[in-house]
C-alpha cells in the first residue's frame, strides 16, 4: 500500500509574507516555485524543503506560477491580471503584458511544450501566441471567476472549472465546449484529468469529490469528504487518487470507486499543491508562507506519465547536397525519472514500456504531431 509522510523543514526555511498561493515544481523535479501574498517568486530545494532564493515580481500578490518546458523562465500571474516572465538564472524581467483584467488564477503549458493557457477572474480562458504577446483563441462561457484549466494528455481538449458550480470540456482547436458537467453545489476548486485522458475527477466548497467520464461527459462516482477540496492529483499512473482538504487532510482514494485507502491529517492551511513527475513528493503551498513537502512512498512499481513527441527528422547533410534528402518519421520521449530521451517506433494510445536507461515502467501519451517538415532542393 503507497504510504505517505510529511517532511521536516529544513534548515533557514524562510517563507512569504503571507499566504503562499501558488507552488509549481520544476520540469526536473528538484526545485519548487512559489507566489504568494507578498508579490514575490521563491524558490525552494525539494530534497532539503529549504527556500533557497526569492526576489520581488510585483506590488500585488502572485497568484499563479509556472515554469517553462525548458526550465528556462519562471511565470507569474497577478491579482490585476498582468503576466510576466523571468529568467531564471539573472531573475531579470524578459517580458509582461495585461493577459486578464481581473487576478490569474491559472497558468498551464499544453503537452507541446509550446502553447500557454491562462485562465482568470474575468471569466476568460485564453490560449497565447507568445511571440506576439497576443491571445490566439478566447474561450468564454463561464457565469464566474474561472479558477483553474488543464489539458488532456493529448492537448486536444481542456478542462476548466468555476465558481458557477460548473466543469466545462472545451475542444481546443474549436474553443468550444464539447461538454458541460454539472453537479456541484457550490465553487469547484480543483480538479484532475487522468493520465490516460478518459476521466476527470473535481472536487469543491462543498465538500463533494466526482468522477466523470469524459468521453460521454458523464458523472460515474460521487463521494462527500469531510471539508472543502483544494486539491486532487493522480498518482501511480493514474492508478490512485489524492485529494487535500481544507483541514490539510491528504487522502489516498482508489479509483474507480473513489474509497479512502489511508490519510495523512498535516492539519496545515492548505491553499496549493503541485506533484513532481516522479510521484515521490508532494508540495503544499501553505497559509503560514511556507511550502512543505510529503514524501510519497512505494509508488515505484506504478507506471510513470510520460509524453512521446512525434518528429519528422530531415536526412543527413550529404544527403541534402544531392538531392537525395529522405523524411523519416519517429517518436521521442523523455523518462520523467532519469530525464534520458529514446527513440520509439511508434505510440498507441496508454501503451506502457520500459525506460531503456533506468527500467522505470513508462505510460506513453502521444503529443499532437509535429508540423511536416518540407525538403529544399
Amino acid at each position: 500500500m503507497p504510504s505517505m509522510r510529511l517532511l521536516a523543514d529544513g534548515p533557514n526555511a524562510g517563507g512569504h509574507n503571507g499566504e503562499v498561493l501558488t507552488c509549481r515544481f520544476t520540469p526536473d523535479g528538484m526545485f519548487v516555485l512559489s507566489g504568494g501574498w507578498d508579490g514575490h517568486l521563491r524558490l525552494w530545494d525539494a530534497e532539503s524543503s529549504t527556500q533557497i532564493t526569492a526576489f520581488r515580481v510585483s506590488d500585488k500578490p502572485v497568484s499563479a506560477c509556472a515554469v517553462t518546458p525548458n526550465g528556462q523562465q519562471w511565470l507569474a500571474g497577478t491579482l490585476d491580471g498582468l503576466l510576466s516572465f523571468w529568467d531564471c538564472v539573472s531573475q531579470q524581467q524578459v517580458t509582461t503584458f495585461l493577459a486578464h483584467t481581473r487576478p490569474i488564477s491559472a497558468l498551464q503549458y499544453a503537452p507541446d511544450g509550446v502553447t500557454l493557457v491562462t485562465a482568470a477572474w474575468d471569466r476568460h480562458i485564453r490560449l497565447w501566441n507568445l511571440s506576439r504577446d497576443r491571445a490566439s483563441r478566447n474561450f468564454t462561457g463561464h457565469e464566474d471567476c474561472v479558477t483553474g484549466c488543464t489539458f488532456t494528455p493529448d492537448g486536444d481538449r481542456l478542462v476548466s472549472w468555476a465558481f458557477d458550480s460548473s466543469v466545462r470540456v472545451w475542444d481546443v482547436s474549436l474553443a468550444k465546449p464539447v461538454h458541460v458537467l454539472n453537479g456541484h453545489e457550490d465553487r469547484v476548486l480543483s480538479a484532475a484529468v487522468s493520465p490516460d485522458g478518459n476521466w476527470a475527477v473535481t472536487g469543491g466548497r462543498d465538500g463533494i469529490l466526482k468522477l466523470w467520464d469524459l468521453f460521454n461527459g458523464k458523472e460515474e462516482r460521487s463521494r462527500a469528504l469531510p471539508a472543502e477540496v483544494r486539491a486532487c492529483v493522480f498518482v501511480g499512473g493514474g492508478e490512485w487518487l489524492l485529494t487535500v482538504d481544507s483541514n490539510g487532510r491528504i487522502a489516498l482514494h482508489a479509483l474507480p470507486n473513489l474509497e479512502i485507502q489511508t490519510d495523512l491529517v498535516t492539519r496545515l492551511a492548505v491553499l496549493s499543491v503541485d506533484v513532481d513527475l516522479t510521484e515521490s513528493r508532494l508540495a503544499l503551498g501553505c497559509g503560514d508562507g511556507k511550502v512543505r513537502f510529503i514524501g510519497l512512498e512505494d509508488f515505484a512499481n506504478s507506471p510513470l506519465r510520460a509524453t512521446a513527441t512525434h518528429t519528422v527528422r530531415r536526412g543527413t547533410a550529404l544527403q541534402r547536397l544531392f538531392g537525395k534528402e529522405r523524411l523519416t518519421e519517429a517518436y521521442e520521449c523523455t523518462c520523467p525519472a532519469c530525464f534520458q530521451s529514446f527513440d520509439l517506433p511508434g505510440v498507441t494510445p496508454n501503451q506502457s514500456t520500459p525506460c531503456p536507461h533506468c527500467r522505470r515502467k513508462l505510460r506513453l501519451n502521444a503529443a499532437p504531431p509535429a508540423e511536416p517538415a518540407t525538403s529544399s532542393r
